[in-house]
């Protein structure tokens, strides 16, 4: 392939093009591992609640860290939107029609 054939807009706009993708595919993993401890989160806390003794546990340590993961979901499902719509743009500069 013969890239000085390539327009130089056109090999930039797939750059970005790649590299927002390449965020946007990072965020959505993130969001993955943040689900992920969110619900065993709710395991835990179910489990400590229903101990075999009979006494529950304080949960308040994995309700505070529960919270903390559900803003890091929400910062992370913001970041996903905004690296689409970028993404979504960028296809049009990187491969026109």
């Amino acid at each position: 392939m013969d890239l000085t054939s390539i327009p130089q807009e056109l090999i930039i706009a797939r750059g970005q093009f790649s590299t927002v993708r390449a965020a946007h595919e990072d965020q959505l993993k993130r969001l993955q591992i943040l689900t992920g401890q969110l619900s065993s989160a709710g395991s835990q806390i179910l489990r400590l609640m229903q101990p075999e003794d009979g006494e529950p546990c304080d949960i308040s340590g994995l309700l505070k860290d529960a919270r903390a993961t559900i803003d890091q979901i929400q910062q992370c499902a913001d970041q996903i939107n905004e690296l689409a719509a970028q993404k979504a743009e960028l296809k049009h500069k990187a491969w026109p029609k």
